[in-house]
């Protein structure tokens, strides 16, 4: 076993050019500011982002539900119940769409912009040559840059530990007398809230340049450049009618008299500085009351970080302050898989010094051109390897830079995005995308991360009521369709039968509150935020839930009009139709979503929580027994999952035929993953019958491999993540190999295309749900009183995790994972190496299981189990035990 301390290589992104285009800048962030760092060597460009800068000003509230829904609701299910599809499609059309089309669109902040201006002689040049121009380089307003051939010791780097970026790069004259390196870091600082650029020089005054900060001129109020002194000056925009202001501060430290700063027209020009520091701030009025006080506060922001600035080695103070705060959420938990030629003493390509971009490349190569798999021996092994892990840590650090306790939820895009009409208008997907997001949090040790959530929920709370009662008649809860954007819009986004009607966005959101109580048990959380909103959720569909008799005479609760998201089925005359009544999604999450409100209800009235009252939510209903005897009838009511004729499990209540068998969505196993009914035992079917879906869910997900499906990258996501919960190691490697080689930009950011984030976040879900599951077998039946005797704990160790020499598609026979979390307040760490002595399974070195809140559990691997009574706090090792 390698024991060397961790090698930070896994944790770095670096690339030996600069970036050629937005996919392949690298992100940084801190939760509500972010930019891409390209490095460019003449021309550099810092693309930015706020997570609040939206297309409508905060304080404007649309009232976008269409007023002839509840009207006609009735008719559209009749239509329906008919088989009347085409008539109930067009009326949907025209009753149930928002007014105006389309929510709100995030956007882009602007961009700062650089000119590098180098002597000539390190340019190659010189006073009497001429240096060739690119006639494509400009920047909007910057002069056109000359030709440089990116030097052989440049280096763009991603620090995935620090959330540091960084350039370098040496130029130097033809004879050799001049040399100069030039360095650039760059961070997003959440402790002084600033994005951060400082550039410095190995020999005085050789840093002359010319800087603007620069936003689309359609969304420009205003643009103050102001030179404050000799050696800083300011640049400021006032932009979307006085929502917002960027400011950017230019700072020369240490000057000199020859070194200056002079603010011509709208750009800052710096002239032969050694060290310059440049500070970003942002603010906008839906952080803040009103533009004077938004103002007030952001200039006091920039004046307080300068001060730190100023003060001895006060750049590299703000720096460290920096890279603790993201450390100590990002060291929670780390990833190292070490492959074949690390087992032979060679360590091969994984350590060696080649760019992430040449690596990628080099796997994606390794394999044949017809479908982009074979069997991986040598190099692919440990390129693939080393990528897994990599990617492992890159999207927690992500998650960290995108999401952070009081900023915005990850949009479809996180927080980067370089567009002011961005594809999909960058909004809150919640057919999936939004939730894909979050599906790490809790299990990686981010549980602070899922909160913007959680917010995004409550605001949506409002909106969410009055759609439910403009849209469906409906004067309980609250419902919300598959977009919402960032003022918590719930209302249809536009007229796109397949998907823009589906009534579950708030349900299916709601079910994260209860993942979070399972992992963190926080009685408090669920008593002030989750039930109240999980309460309210499953509220509204007591009332907008609506009977169907079968052929047999019983009767079940459907919803409608529904589709299963974004797909189409056929009807046995040829016509096609999306809107449908009960779709099997809509059943499987309302299941869940009724348990979780039963499940928080009994916990919440135990004896020691109880604080005396049931006032759990301000809507007095929920809060009785009469609510959860309801919940638990309709739950009851609900279609029960079913088998098609193909051996699927079936999307629709009737067993149609798909014109599209390979969709992209796979909806119909969500109680697979992320819904939690199948995984072991924590399921309230029969064992007969859990085995025959089990097996249909199996043949779904081949079925649509067949034809064609996981070919967008959060697709593929997915699919790791359900064949993790099959227990399906060999898969999960293909897929992980098809979805590296396939979905990925060369800064591994996933492609949709275009870039959307739901895949980074979807594969890490999908490594740490390979490495271990965990489910509660007991909640709350009230026999004891008391939470920690009510509540019992399965953890299996290495489930999925391909760590058999057979493994056809890469294998991890050596690995190290720290600090992945489970259900009950559980922290696992596991070490393992390959099998000896004819073993068929690793041998695990070092199983350490940290328990937080002093629960029952039983930790198993393979044949073995042991079932442990804990301490508040208590680390225990369990090596001996598994070895």
């Amino acid at each position: 076993m390698n024991s060397e301390p961790t090698n930070p290589k896994s944790f770095k992104l670096k690339y030996n050019q600069p970036a050629s285009s937005w996919d392949d800048a690298l992100p940084i962030g801190n939760g509500r500011l972010g930019a891409m760092v390209f490095g460019g060597i003449v021309i550099d460009n810092l693309q930015l982002n706020e997570d609040s800068v939206w297309s409508t000003p905060p304080n404007s509230k649309l009232d976008r539900n269409n007023p002839s829904s509840s009207i006609q609701l009735n008719k559209i299910r009749d239509l329906l119940k008919n088989g009347r599809i085409q008539e109930a499609e067009a009326l949907s059309c025209l009753s149930m769409g928002g007014i105006p089309e389309n929510q709100q669109r995030y956007q882009s902040l602007g961009e700062l912009k650089v000119r590098y201006n180098y002597p000539a002689y390190l340019l190659g040049g010189s006073s009497d040559v001429p240096i060739p121009i690119d006639r494509h380089s400009s920047l909007s307003g910057l002069r056109r840059a000359p030709v440089v051939p990116t030097p052989p010791d440049y280096k763009l780097e991603l620090d995935l530990s620090l959330a540091l970026a960084s350039v370098s790069y040496t130029l130097s004259s033809v004879n050799g007398e001049h040399e100069v390196k030039y360095t650039r870091e760059y961070f997003v600082s959440e402790v002084d809230q600033a994005v951060i650029m400082r550039i410095t020089a190995s020999k005085p005054g050789m840093i002359s340049l010319e800087i603007q900060l620069y936003r689309d001129p359609s969304y420009i109020d205003e643009i103050q450049s102001t030179q404050i002194d000799n050696a800083s000056a300011s640049i400021k925009i006032i932009g979307s009618s006085r929502s917002l202001i960027t400011t950017a501060k230019i700072v020369i430290e240490n000057p000199d008299v020859n070194s200056s700063i002079n603010i011509i027209g709208r750009t800052a020009v710096v002239k032969n500085a050694t060290l310059l520091t440049i500070s970003i701030g942002a603010a906008t009025t839906f952080y803040n009351n009103d533009f004077e006080t938004m103002e007030r506060k952001l200039s006091d922001e920039m004046i307080s970080l300068h001060n730190k600035f100023a003060e001895i080695n006060g750049y590299f103070t703000v720096r460290n302050c920096h890279s603790e705060s993201h450390g100590r959420l990002f060291s929670k938990s780390t990833l190292e898989l070490w492959s074949s030629s690390t087992l032979n003493g060679n360590k091969g390509c994984l350590f060696d010094e080649i760019s992430t971009s040449e690596r990628l490349t080099r796997y994606c190569k390794s394999f044949n051109n017809e479908n982009n798999l074979k069997e991986t021996t040598g190099t692919e092994t440990d390129d693939g390897a080393f990528l897994t892990s990599l990617l492992y840590n890159y999207g927690r650090y992500l998650l960290i830079c995108c999401s952070r306790p009081g900023t915005q939820a990850a949009n479809l895009q996180g927080i980067w995005n370089q567009h002011m009409n961005p594809p999909w208008g960058g909004r809150y997907t919640l057919d999936i995308n939004t939730q894909m997001n979050y599906w790490p949090a809790e299990v990686t040790n981010l549980s602070e991360c899922h909160h913007p959530l959680f917010d995004l929920l409550e605001r949506m709370r409002g909106p969410g009521r009055l759609t439910a009662k403009k849209m469906y008649g409906v004067n309980s809860g609250f419902v919300a369709h598959n977009n919402s954007d960032l003022y918590g819009d719930c209302t249809p986004t536009d007229e796109w039968l397949p998907a823009s009607f589906w009534p579950l966005g708030a349900g299916w959101l709601s079910t994260h509150l209860w993942e979070h109580f399972e992992f963190t048990l926080d009685t408090n959380f669920l008593r002030e935020k989750a039930y109240p909103i999980l309460a309210e959720a499953a509220q509204f569909f007591l009332e907008y839930l609506f009977p169907i008799t079968l052929s047999d005479g019983s009767e079940i609760l459907v919803t409608g009009p529904s589709s299963s998201v974004e797909n189409t089925y056929e009807l046995p005359n040829g016509a096609w139709g999306t809107l449908c009544l009960g779709p099997s999604l809509d059943s499987q999450i309302l299941y869940e979503l009724f348990s979780h409100v039963i499940d928080a209800y009994k916990i919440l009235s135990l004896s020691q929580l109880q604080n005396n009252n049931h006032n759990f939510s301000e809507v007095p209903y929920v809060n009785t027994k009469e609510f959860i005897t309801d919940i638990k009838s309709a739950r009851d009511r609900l279609p029960s999952p079913a088998i098609g004729k193909h051996g699927q499990i079936m999307e629709w209540f009737e067993d149609h035929n798909e014109p599209e068998p390979g969709h992209r969505h796979i909806s119909h196993l969500w109680m697979l993953y992320p819904g939690k009914r199948f995984l072991f035992g924590n399921n309230n079917i029969s064992t007969e019958k859990t085995a025959a879906l089990l097996s249909a869910a199996e043949k779904t997900l081949s079925r649509r491999l067949e034809h064609g499906g996981g070919h967008t990258g959060w697709s593929r996501a997915w699919i790791i993540n359900f064949y993790a919960r099959l227990r399906k190691p060999e898969e999960c490697a293909k897929h992980i190999q098809l979805m590296i080689t396939q979905s990925m930009y060369s800064n591994l950011f996933d492609k949709h295309p275009p870039f959307q984030i739901d895949g980074n976040f979807g594969l890490t879900s999908a490594i740490a749900e390979m490495l271990v599951q965990s489910t509660a077998v007991s909640f709350g039946n009230g026999v004891t009183n008391n939470l920690r005797d009510e509540f019992h704990v399965i953890i299996c160790l290495l489930p999925a995790a391909p760590t058999c020499e057979k493994s056809l598609y890469g294998w991890w026979p050596e690995g190290k994972v720290t600090g992945l979390c489970v259900r009950g307040g559980f922290e696992v760490s596991i070490t393992w190496a390959p099998p000896t002595n004819g073993q068929n399974h690793p041998r695990l070195l070092e199983v350490i299981l940290i328990s937080k809140n002093g629960m029952s559990c039983t930790v198993e691997y393979f044949k073995r189990s042991v079932n442990l009574k804990t301490k508040i706090n208590e680390t225990i090792d369990l090596t001996k035990e598994f070895q």
